[in-house]
């Protein structure tokens, strides 16, 4: 992809790091298995979104998101066949939901890395933990700590930072130079 991160952006990249990390936890729940499959996942996640942004520089985005559920379908159709239980209506719900609404994010995610770096677009996958916390509060009546709020805080601010300087990057390469003559 030959993207250059920038110094400023490389930190609001580690304080979102940071920020995750505060939401997590991690050194102060124990491990198990289902800890270390989030992480494989995580990185997993990462490497799809590596391939995302190398087919939207190739192919259309509603292509590149067509791919995703065409390749999980084949992939899924032998555990669906051993395991499968009928849905009831309601998960027929739900399940049609997700669809929706994972369709919807992979549509925005592939249309955003078509269009900007990756190192960009990443930092502000990062606001998926204080919205899944928010979204948890809503949905299941969870109480947010305060782990959660800073490390929120964090991801927000250093999102808004990205915002900005982007801005200001941007005016400083497209703004023309006017120079004006005193009659």
């Amino acid at each position: 992809m030959k993207e250059k991160i920038k110094k400023r952006r490389f930190i609001a990249i580690i304080f979102s790091i940071l920020g995750a990390l505060i939401i997590i936890k991690p050194g102060f729940s124990e491990i198990n298995i289902y800890i270390l499959i989030a992480v494989l996942a995580s990185l997993l996640m990462g490497l799809a979104a590596i391939f995302i942004k190398k087919l939207s520089m190739v192919d259309h985005p509603n292509a590149v998101v067509f791919y995703m559920p065409a390749t999980l379908s084949i992939f899924s159709l032998i555990p669906c066949v051993i395991f499968w239980k009928t849905p009831s209506v309601y998960q027929w719900f739900l399940l049609i939901s997700t669809g929706l609404t994972a369709t919807l994010a992979h549509q925005g995610i592939t249309r955003a890395f078509a269009k900007s770096e990756a190192t960009y677009v990443l930092i502000f996958d990062y606001l998926r933990l204080p919205f899944t916390a928010l979204f948890a509060f809503y949905i299941f009546l969870e109480t947010p700590t305060i782990s959660i709020f800073l490390g929120s805080l964090i991801i927000f601010i250093s999102s808004i930072y990205i915002i900005n300087r982007e801005k200001v990057a941007g005016k400083k390469e497209t703004t023309p130079v006017i120079t004006a003559k005193r009659l």
